[in-house]
């Protein structure tokens, strides 16, 4: 009617030699990981395998000094007090590229060790194609910035005078680092149409106001304006203009005695002159043999 009762094993206590094995085991791995501390310390700083030269190669404008002082400052102190930055194996070359590539103007950036006391830096520039500018008050404010042949902008220009490079405004952005409202195709357009009205009828121009996402006003000097997209083929635009400007009836124009001719639809031409009242444009359709035929409106 009992159960059977289960008889419990007597603890047997540990022998000084038991404890003896344990505290020596526990000694050597001490020692183990002490030896693989300082052997990793001492590797660390070796002179063959720490970082003293540092080579620089690519742009054109930009000091390789510049670039060799910021890799310096990257390199410089330890991991966790311990390891150097400038030990070879584990120098901080994702640091040292992301640095170099916030300086103005660096584009691409890659650094490779080269041996075990040398890095190589290599970087491209971004080129300036054009200057993205702030619109103020009817005329281009000073602040602008560099942007590259793919509308990034990638520095702030300096006060520039003349037309070495065309000024880009957009009055629903303004300037600033980072990508630009201007895309390729866009900057290419209306640099060849800049060059077109430059060299075939002596156009002075101001900057280019992009007013809708493939449209544009060209401000002329004195005055005046030309509109264009980049949904037509910029010899239609030209061939457009030429019609109107070797007519008999349009020969007169010239910038500041127009306030517009439109071009953004294709054979159909709007004109619209100083003297004219603010509901009256001239509308010419230009033919395939760039005849001229005057529709009224």
């Amino acid at each position: 009617m009992f159960g059977r009762k289960r008889l419990r094993k007597p603890r047997v206590p540990k022998t000084n030699s038991v404890l003896l094995k344990q505290f020596f085991i526990g000694f050597m791995l001490l020692l183990l990981v002490g030896g693989l501390i300082w052997g990793l310390w001492h590797v660390a700083r070796l002179p063959v395998l720490t970082i003293t030269e540092i080579e620089v190669k690519g742009g054109d404008t930009v000091s390789h000094e510049e670039i060799i002082k910021v890799a310096e400052r990257e390199l410089a102190g330890d991991y966790h007090r311990f390891v150097p930055k400038r030990f070879a194996w584990t120098y901080p070359d994702m640091e040292i590229a992301s640095s170099v590539r916030a300086l103005p103007r660096v584009k691409d950036v890659t650094v490779s060790r080269l041996g075990g006391q040398s890095i190589l830096i290599e970087f491209s520039e971004y080129h300036p194609r054009a200057l993205w500018c702030k619109l103020e008050n009817g005329g281009v404010q000073a602040e602008c910035f560099f942007i590259d042949e793919g509308g990034y902008a990638f520095a702030s220009a300096p006060p520039l005078s003349g037309s070495s490079f065309i000024r880009y405004t957009d009055s629903r952005q303004n300037p600033t680092l980072g990508p630009s409202p201007f895309e390729y195709n866009f900057l290419k357009e209306s640099e060849t149409l800049v060059g077109a009205l430059s060299d075939s009828f002596n156009f002075k121009f101001v900057h280019v106001e992009r007013i809708a996402a493939e449209e544009a006003l060209l401000h002329l000097s004195p005055g005046g304006e030309i509109k264009f997209t980049t949904r037509q083929k910029v010899n239609e635009t030209i061939r457009a203009l030429d019609a109107i400007l070797t007519s008999a009836e349009f020969e007169h124009l010239q910038p500041g005695n127009f306030e517009y001719i439109d071009l953004r639809y294709g054979n159909k031409v709007f004109v619209k002159e100083q003297d004219e009242p603010e509901e009256e444009e001239d509308v010419i359709v230009v033919e395939a043999e760039e005849e001229l035929t005057e529709v009224s409106e």
